[in-house]
C-alpha cells in the first residue's frame, strides 16, 4: 500500500532530476514583462492575452474591464479564413461571414444564430454589435402600398 502512494512521488522526483520539468518560464513571452507591459507594447491582442494568461492577476492593468480579455482595442491578429460556400449552407444570415468573428464563448461578441436572423450580442453595452437577416417578397404582404407620406 505505502509503494502505491511512493511512486508518483518517485517518478516526479526522477524527472526533476533528470532535467525534465514542466516549463513555467516566462521566455517565450514580449521583454516588457520584465520591467512594465501596457497595451502599447503589443500589435496584436492575442499577444497581449498571452502575457494576461501568464499573469492572471493582470500585473500589467492589461484587463482595463475586467472581463478577462486583454488590451481589447488592438487588433485581433491573424483573422481566420472561412468558406463563404460552407457558411452559406449553415446558416443563410452568414452567407458573407461573420464580420467580427462572434461565437459562443466571447460575452462581448456572442453569436446567436435563429431562423429569422444571425447577431452578435455584447453583454456589456446591453446591446447588438451587428445584425444580419434577410428579406425577400414573402416578408412583404400583400397589401399594396400607399401613395400617402405619413409623418
Amino acid at each position: 500500500m505505502l509503494i502505491r502512494i511512493l511512486i508518483p512521488y518517485l517518478l516526479i522526483l526522477i524527472l526533476l532530476l533528470t532535467g525534465c520539468s514542466i516549463d513555467t518560464s516566462t521566455s517565450n513571452l514580449p521583454s516588457c514583462t520584465n520591467s512594465d507591459c501596457d497595451c502599447s507594447d503589443f500589435t496584436t491582442q492575442e499577444e497581449a492575452q498571452r502575457v494576461l494568461d501568464a499573469f492572471p492577476d493582470d500585473r500589467y492593468k492589461l484587463d482595463g474591464d475586467g472581463n478577462g480579455l486583454a488590451c481589447e482595442s488592438l487588433a485581433r491578429g491573424k483573422k481566420t479564413t472561412t468558406n463563404p460556400k460552407a457558411i452559406s449552407k449553415s446558416n443563410l444570415h452568414l452567407k458573407y461571414g461573420n464580420p467580427s468573428n462572434a461565437n459562443s464563448k466571447d460575452t462581448n461578441n456572442y453569436l446567436l444564430e435563429k431562423p429569422q436572423y444571425a447577431l452578435s450580442y455584447n453583454c456589456k453595452t446591453g446591446i447588438p454589435n451587428w445584425v444580419s437577416w434577410q428579406l425577400d417578397r414573402s416578408w412583404l404582404g400583400s397589401v399594396d402600398r400607399s401613395r400617402f407620406c405619413l409623418t
